[in-house]
């Protein structure tokens, strides 16, 4: 007879374990992935409101199209002079606008997402009083109230200047 000993692996006990482990770690897998993708919201990379066909996303582009008839730039200052937070000078045919309003749209966490209302200093120049958080990197908008025309950048971290800009191009 041969006494020599099974390996550890053979015992009914242990396999039977095995059948009943593998499957329900990949249950628990499977439940905690569906729980990460809950809670991480939205994944959208606009800022506006669009329209869903499918997999297809569709925005209106009327706004872009005035901004661009306008020829309207912009330079955006972080940290501004006299205490204020943010300056906004603003290039070309400007509408006539009281205030404006600063979209600051987290690129990750839309939870994060800031507005700053920008007064009239000025012609062509407006000021905000709160200041934008330079620890990582913004998506801007910069549009009036009715959002007749929009500018787009983005402010990268650490940097304190940003030239806004048409989404659409020439």
């Amino acid at each position: 007879m041969n006494t020599a000993a099974r390996p550890r692996f053979r015992d009914a006990g242990i396999l039977a374990w095995l059948v009943v482990i593998l499957p329900l770690t990949s249950v628990v897998a499977g439940i905690a992935t569906l729980v990460i993708a809950l809670r991480a919201g939205s994944s959208d990379a606009v800022i506006d409101p669009v329209q869903r066909t499918a997999q297809i996303q569709q925005r209106d582009l009327a706004a872009d199209r005035r901004t661009r008839a306008f020829a309207l730039r912009a330079q955006l200052l972080r940290s501004g002079d006299a205490g204020s937070g943010v300056v906004v000078q603003i290039d070309g045919a400007l509408p006539p606008a009281e205030s404006l309003q600063l979209t600051l749209a987290h690129p990750l966490a839309g939870s994060l997402d800031q507005h700053i209302d920008l007064r009239q200093d000025g012609q062509r120049r407006y000021i905000g009083d709160d200041a934008i958080d330079a620890s990582h990197d913004w998506n801007i908008q910069l549009a009036p109230a009715d959002g007749s025309w929009r500018l787009v950048g983005r402010l990268v971290q650490e940097r304190d200047t940003l030239e806004l800009h048409p989404a659409l191009g020439p």
